[in-house]
């Protein structure tokens, strides 16, 4: 059976975007946070590390302010490492799909 790894997300931006010229393209790294209910009263926030590169990562630079929401399709990827034998794993989403929902400033005037 062949496997499948899609993730897909709604969430705000948590800063504003530095895209970074490499020598074969250009990457853009960036946080944005889930919020969801539990419960009642109580909300959960979850942090994701979001990386698109190229073409997205240019898109994505132009369009995206600290605060946007943004959709985000793309597929989970893990890098981990030892450290003084200790394990650490980072998990962070590759982007294929960018979808800006509403900018910053929308956030801004309902707070």
């Amino acid at each position: 059976m062949k496997s499948y790894n899609k993730v897909t997300l709604i969430g705000r931006v948590g800063q504003d975007l530095e895209v970074k010229a490499l020598d074969n393209g250009s990457v853009v790294n960036f946080p944005i946070a889930t919020t969801e209910k539990v419960g009642k009263e109580k909300e959960v926030t979850d942090w994701h590390n979001i990386v698109a590169w190229n073409g997205l990562a240019t898109i994505a630079g132009n369009l995206i302010k600290k605060g946007s929401l943004v959709l985000i399709e793309g597929g989970l990827r893990n890098d981990n490492y030892e450290k003084a034998e200790t394990k650490s794993y980072n998990y962070k989403i590759v982007a294929d799909k960018l979808v800006v929902l509403a900018d910053g400033k929308e956030k801004a005037e309902n707070s």
